[in-house]
């Protein structure tokens, strides 16, 4: 049975990558296209809420790189992120042109991507090579899903920007209309 895990994981792996890479080959995401990503995004934590399952079932101590005993609490709090992103992923489809919400996905993205890259890091220095391969490959679809977000975001930020401009030019010939009808 976990052989049949680590090669069902791969294959879902290829598949959210394969859909995922639409939005770069058509260019960034836009606003319309942002619930099908976030759909596909949610999906692809799966199969990483499945791998950290599999790391807490694992044979113990797993050992850091100072010596230290890797425990199943440090698992459970690692795997909290999950959960975040599923949150902040509805909060974002909900309010697709809230920058905070949108730099907060990019954030726990990128820990996600950091606690992958450990965990794997550890499973390899454990010898346990099934799972160091399988938290590597889940890694290429978080990464990817951190480009599309970090352009998403800077995208964003951007249209945030024009805004803001715009209202301070509107701001100033307020003021000057008011200027110049108190100088009358």
């Amino acid at each position: 049975m976990r052989w049949a895990n680590f090669t069902i994981y791969p294959m879902l792996l290829v598949l959210m990558v394969a859909n995922g890479g639409a939005h770069s080959a058509h260019g960034p995401l836009t606003r319309p296209d942002l619930p099908q990503f976030l759909a596909s995004y949610e999906q692809s934590l799966q199969p990483i809420d499945a791998a950290y399952t599999d790391l807490m079932n694992q044979p113990w101590p797993v050992r850091d790189n100072s010596g230290k005993r890797l425990g199943r609490r440090e698992l459970k709090d690692r795997r909290r992120i999950v959960a975040d992103l599923r949150e902040t992923a509805k909060e974002v489809a909900a309010s697709p042109d809230d920058l905070v919400l949108a730099l907060t996905l990019l954030d726990r993205t990128e820990k996600l991507g950091d606690d992958l890259y450990d965990l794997s890091q550890l499973a390899y220095d454990n010898d346990l090579e099934e799972p160091a391969t399988r938290l590597t490959e889940l890694l290429t679809t978080v990464d990817h899903n951190q480009d599309v977000i970090e352009a998403y975001v800077f995208n964003l930020a951007k249209e945030k920007q024009k805004q803001l401009l715009q209202l301070s030019r509107e701001n100033q010939e307020m003021r000057q209309k008011l200027q110049g009808a108190e100088a009358r």
